[in-house]
């Protein structure tokens, strides 16, 4: 259940705090005072659009946050599974951050989450009710999906269902994929057989374009290199016009210094052994210069021929995967496709087999679905007009129209719609056909509280639930959500006394000026307040003695009604467990 609701700089709310509990919950306010921003409030923690309107203050984040207590619940083994919480923990935090720009950053407990996964953990905790509900159970195509909440035990079939459709439509297309072959056969075995040949012929190696593109640079740099370095061998020989030669001068060098080595032996003996060397060093130069020159290629032809290779290569690869690797793996499924091309009547018999096994099954998935539909509509059916009679309808009739459809869908071959009779005389007819906001309320309450007792979904927010609706039409509401808070914990806004009378926990929302601006502020009502609250919705502003004396045994009969329903509540939820 939702056990913490904090809500900072939404529009006219600057920080408010709810703790809510079990059993029924209940806001109320003047028109204005700010329930319908906390539902926005409430919508944005759970997924809904962002806008930065919606900040009070654009300077400062705005931020929403939902605490959920989901000890010993379905709900948490859902998010378990789903792996949106760990094992062991019992609480669940749903947060959601705006900055000032409009950016949204969510949180479930201390994850960065996207709007997605917010969404899908919200899915299982969390059921709000309100107008753009009303408009969806007038949608004939949701009908299916709400019939199935009434039995668990049609979601394995439709989970199959959706594993052999998509299997049934890869094997589709394989199928027309072996068919279009087959009326070219001829063509397409030519077409694989040469491109088999070819990636044969070349037989390209691993590394063998980076060799190429090596061995291309050095004879593109050939002619060049030899130029150099018989240029720079000639210098140091001194066989190039204009240069005295390096190695010639070191040896005259070397001549003159021996000429003295007599008069000074101590220290030109070391000058003529530096000069020796310098000339060995220059000798063992000019060799390895000319020999790395006579080495150098610059043959035209082998530039071309590695050219042409190496562009053949890369039109292959470019063809065929990009790699030696995905161009080998291309070649090894042609041989299979050529094999089953070559055997494509057998191919296209065996896709048939497969084909027609497939649809077996969907139409038996399909089959148990219908048959689970049927029982739950007949249920239903009956339990749903129940309740309709006691909300002040005139003979009323609901009933759940199956109709098969012409073909299979992921949610099986069924066209399920809600059909309504609210007056006495009159026929059933579509529920999309029903016009008034009051009654769409009063029918949307009575399927909840059918649903309530197989949900699994731990709270539930009515928001509008008493639209258009009053007098006792409002006093059957009230009891109705009170039935449907013995299974889940109700968190209602109304501006309606009966049904705030069977308030669990009663919280006014009202709005007051702070600093020259008006302010949306929540505050818990107990026992006398609880009663002061009703007598204003009752008398106005003006809390007259007339209206607490009302107020006071609207409070009374309310509470002496859930006494006394209580029990068969509880047997109710006993013979019926989430």
């Amino acid at each position: 259940m939702l056990t913490h609701l904090r809500v900072k700089n939404i529009a006219l709310i600057d920080d408010i705090a709810m703790d809510l509990d079990e059993g029924l919950n209940i806001l109320t306010g003047e028109t204005g005072a700010g329930k319908s921003i906390i539902m926005g409030a409430v919508n944005l923690a759970l997924g809904a659009r962002v806008s930065k309107d919606l900040l009070g203050d654009p300077s400062v984040p705005a931020q929403v946050d939902l605490l959920f207590d989901v000890t010993g619940t379905k709900a948490r083994e859902h998010l378990v599974r789903m792996g949106l919480l760990e094992e062991g923990r019992a609480e669940v935090l749903l947060s959601r951050r705006i900055a000032p720009n409009g950016r949204a950053v969510n949180h479930i407990n201390e994850e960065i989450v996207t709007a997605a996964a917010l969404q899908k953990a919200a899915g299982v905790l969390i059921d709000v009710h309100g107008q753009h509900e009303h408009q969806s159970l007038l949608d004939a195509s949701r009908h299916i999906d709400l019939l199935d909440r009434f039995d668990e035990r049609t979601q394995p079939h439709k989970e199959a269902l959706k594993e052999l459709l998509e299997a049934y439509k890869e094997k589709e297309q394989e199928y027309r994929k072996w068919e279009e072959q087959s009326r070219d056969k001829e063509r397409i075995l030519a077409l694989m057989e040469y491109e088999a040949k070819e990636i044969d012929e070349a037989g390209v190696r691993e590394g063998e374009e980076e060799e190429l593109s090596e061995r291309m640079r050095f004879l593109r740099s050939g002619l060049r290199i030899q130029e150099a370095c018989g240029g720079a061998a000639a210098i140091l020989r001194g066989e190039q016009e204009g240069y005295g030669g390096g190695i010639g001068a070191l040896e005259d060098a070397l001549s003159q210094m021996q000429r003295i080595e007599e008069v000074d032996p101590k220290n030109i003996s070391p000058i003529i052994s530096s000069l020796s060397d310098a000339i060995s060093i220059a000798e063992d130069a000019a060799a390895e210069i000319a020999r790395y020159g006579e080495a150098a290629e610059s043959d035209p032809q082998a530039l071309e021929e590695a050219q042409s290779r190496w562009e053949e290569i890369r039109r292959l690869l470019g063809k065929y995967g990009g790699s030696v690797a995905k161009m080998e793996e291309y070649r090894r499924s042609l041989e299979e496709s050529m094999d089953k091309i070559q055997h494509v009547q057998e191919t296209l018999m065996a896709c048939r087999e497969e084909l027609e096994k497939l649809k077996k099954e969907m139409h038996r998935e399909s089959e148990a679905l219908s048959v689970l539909r049927v029982q739950a509509a007949r249920t239903v059916s009956g339990e749903i007009t129940e309740i309709l009679k006691t909300l002040q309808f005139q003979d009323p009739e609901f009933q759940v129209e199956i109709t098969p459809r012409d073909h299979i869908t992921a949610k099986g071959q069924d066209h399920v719609q809600f059909m309504i009779r609210t007056n006495v005389g009159e026929e059933l007819r579509p529920l999309n056909k029903i016009a008034s906001g009051g009654e769409i309320s009063r029918i949307m309450l009575a399927i909840k509280t059918v649903l309530a007792q197989r949900d699994e979904i731990p709270t539930l927010i009515f928001d509008e639930i008493d639209t258009g609706i009053s007098g006792r039409t409002a006093q059957s509401v009230a009891e109705k959500l009170a039935m449907i808070s013995v299974f889940h914990q109700i968190i209602c806004i109304t501006h309606l006394p009966q049904i705030a009378a069977m308030a669990d926990h009663h919280m006014r929302i009202e709005k007051t000026a702070r600093q020259g601006r008006a302010r949306t502020e929540v505050t818990e009502l107990f026992a006398g307040q609880s009663e002061e609250e009703l007598a204003r919705m009752l008398g106005g502003t003006q809390l007259t003695e007339a209206a607490l004396k009302n107020a006071s045994e609207m409070k009374k009969l309310a509470a002496e009604w859930k006494e006394h329903n209580s029990l068969r509540m509880r047997e109710n939820r006993q013979r019926n467990p989430q």
